[in-house]
């Protein structure tokens, strides 16, 4: 507000300078120069503090939009904004008609497949107890066929006897074969229906999920504070139907305050650092600290996610405010400060007007931070010095000046802008 005043005064004895010689006869070229009238003030010692200064939002550590998993007609929703629900609450429902007749097929057809497995486990039985008749058989054969082929060669047995023992043993061969080929095919066949069994049952099954997915559940204990649809819309997967805050024992009593640093700030902003923010909706600062700095930069706009926690304890402190923030990033105690319109700034060099006696000497000095219209000055000045803060700006080194404080500045221009307007 200082310097806003400074500059209106300079404005001021900027217009007298111009109006004045209008109402006034020509000076004699050997009258004395009348001096410069401006307003000089000391140094100030003091603290000084260089602020970031940025804006973030209130959002709450647990949200979620809530939405169904599939697409459908909506047919129920059983929550209004407002509502307070808990995790599990049923929040809503989709037509799943479809899919429940789709599911009562699949299960059919799984209960008729197990007959057909059921058939097949009989069949295997049969096919066993037929090897093992089988093999009864071939027992016997074998012994028979072996023993007329000594028989055979010691002359006892003919050729035709031995021809009709290796025919009964060829055939009880070939059936204890397909007796065994049986049992392959019957446990085949019971394979088969016993896969198409879990076939249909896991069809069922996910057809079940798909009904569960048209229920719409709370995912956590929370009040809801938007609903975006009513029963008759058509919603397809991932749609929000609530928006969901939460609270109690999920949350606590905190709140996320979320904002983006530069990423050329990494190096002074950290885990702990503290910072302050002003809550507009209730005319307060609270001060918090940094909890979270985030672990990439964005690559568009070259900035980190910072996030702090607020307290819930104020009913002016709600999710989806914005709020001003400040964050310290260098603090001087003891320093010498001057207004920034005191400051001059040519090709480089910086330089006020002090005051001395009557004239106007030009200083080089050293600025170090800002905050607000006050500079630091690290070299250059005294605390004891008269520095010009008003009426600076058309100086030069050794002008004769006439120093008056703010108010009596303000009092001479209104009363020498009067006089002019008569004149």
């Amino acid at each position: 507000m200082r310097g806003n005043q400074y500059a209106i005064l300079f404005t001021l004895l900027l217009a007298l300078a111009i109006t004045l010689p209008g109402c006034q006869d020509e000076p004699d070229a050997e009258h004395e120069i009348e001096a410069v009238s401006v307003v000089a003030e000391n140094p100030e010692l003091g603290t000084i503090t260089d602020w970031f200064r940025t804006t973030g939002d209130i959002e709450s550590p647990l949200e979620a939009n809530v939405s169904f998993a599939i697409n459908g007609l909506i047919t129920d929703l059983a929550a209004d904004e407002g509502d307070y629900v808990e995790a599990g609450q049923y929040l809503g429902q989709l037509d799943v008609s479809t899919f429940q007749a789709q599911r009562r097929a699949a299960l059919s057809q799984a209960n008729a497949i197990a007959g057909q497995a059921a058939a097949a486990d009989v069949n295997i039985e049969i096919a066993l107890n037929r090897v093992e008749q089988a093999e009864a058989v071939f027992e016997l054969a074998d012994t028979n066929y072996i023993r007329y082929q000594s028989l055979r060669e010691d002359g006892v047995a003919t050729q035709a006897e031995f021809e009709q023992v290796e025919l009964q043993y060829e055939n009880a061969r070939v059936g204890l074969n397909s007796a065994r080929d049986a049992v392959l095919g019957a446990e085949a066949q019971a394979d088969t229906a016993y896969s198409s069994i879990q076939a249909a049952r896991d069809n069922a099954s996910q057809i079940g999920e798909i009904i569960a997915d048209g229920t719409l559940r709370a995912p956590f204990n929370g009040r809801i504070v938007t609903r975006y649809l009513d029963p008759g819309n058509i919603v397809a997967p991932g749609t929000p139907i609530f928006k969901l805050l939460g609270e109690g024992d999920d949350v606590g009593k905190l709140l996320e305050l979320r904002f983006d640093i530069p990423e050329s700030m990494m190096g002074e902003v950290n885990v702990g650092t503290v910072l302050y923010v002003d809550l507009n909706s209730c005319d307060t600062e609270v001060e918090t600290a940094v909890d979270y700095l985030g672990a990439v930069v964005d690559t568009e706009t070259r900035t980190v996610k910072v996030v702090a926690y607020l307290e819930r304890d104020s009913v002016c402190l709600l999710p989806g405010m914005f709020v001003s923030i400040r964050i310290p990033l260098e603090i001087h105690d003891s320093a010498v400060t001057i207004p920034e319109n005191a400051i001059i700034e040519i090709a480089g060099e910086k330089f006020v007007y002090v005051v001395e006696g009557e004239t106007a000497r030009r200083r080089v000095v050293e600025t170090g931070i800002r905050e607000g219209d006050l500079v630091e000055i690290t070299g250059g000045l005294d605390i004891s010095d008269r520095v010009i803060v008003v009426g600076n700006t058309f100086l030069d080194d050794g002008v004769k000046i006439r120093t008056t404080s703010a108010f009596e500045s303000t009092e001479s221009i209104e009363e020498s802008q009067v006089e002019g307007e008569g004149g």
